[in-house]
C-alpha cells in the first residue's frame, strides 16, 4: 500500500473530510485530495503531519516510498 492509499484509508476510517483533515493538518483540503489521488507526492514535512495526525506508522511511510523510489 502506498502513502496516498494509507492517507486515504485512515481518513475514510476516520470519516473524517478533506476539510476536517485540512483543519487538523493545516495542509489544504484540495492538496490532501491531489495527495490522495495520486497527483502530488506531499514534502516530507506535510508527510509526517499527515501521518502524525492519522496515526499511521512512518516508518511505514518511509519503506513504501523507498520502495516505489527504488522499483522505478
Amino acid at each position: 500500500m502506498n502513502f496516498s492509499e494509507m492517507v486515504k484509508e485512515s481518513r475514510a476510517k476516520l470519516g473524517w473530510s478533506y476539510r476536517k483533515l485540512s483543519s487538523e493538518t493545516g495542509i489544504s483540503h484540495s492538496h490532501i485530495r491531489d495527495i490522495e489521488n495520486g497527483k502530488y507526492t506531499p514534502s516530507f514535512e506535510n508527510a509526517v503531519k499527515l501521518a502524525s495526525t492519522l496515526d499511521i506508522d512512518i516508518t511505514k511511510v518511509i519503506v513504501s516510498t523507498y520502495q516505489a523510489q527504488l522499483r522505478d
